[in-house]
């Protein structure tokens, strides 16, 4: 499969978190969104050329914005977020 760039949503536990470290172990690159910081990091810390991150609540709007804005034709969002 041909790399690619993937937003997820509610990547710092559950589900998204696991999303996320599967995609990374497939060598995607990965946009990571989350209102917890910390693991984020981690998975930077540890994938630097894979991973960016945004921290907020995707109910905020500018955080909505933010990530629309890094958002292009090549990128596919997951959303695993709870609420």
């Amino acid at each position: 499969m041909q790399s690619k760039v993937v937003i997820i949503t509610g990547a710092s536990k559950g589900i998204g978190l696991e999303v996320a470290k599967q995609l990374i172990a497939a060598s995607h690159k990965v946009v990571l969104v989350a209102r917890s910081q910390e693991v984020l990091e981690q998975l930077k810390t540890a994938h630097p050329d894979q991973v960016d991150y945004i921290v907020g609540d995707m109910t905020d709007y500018s955080v909505s914005v933010n990530v629309q804005i890094n958002a292009s034709p090549r990128r596919r969002v997951v959303e695993c977020s709870a609420r």
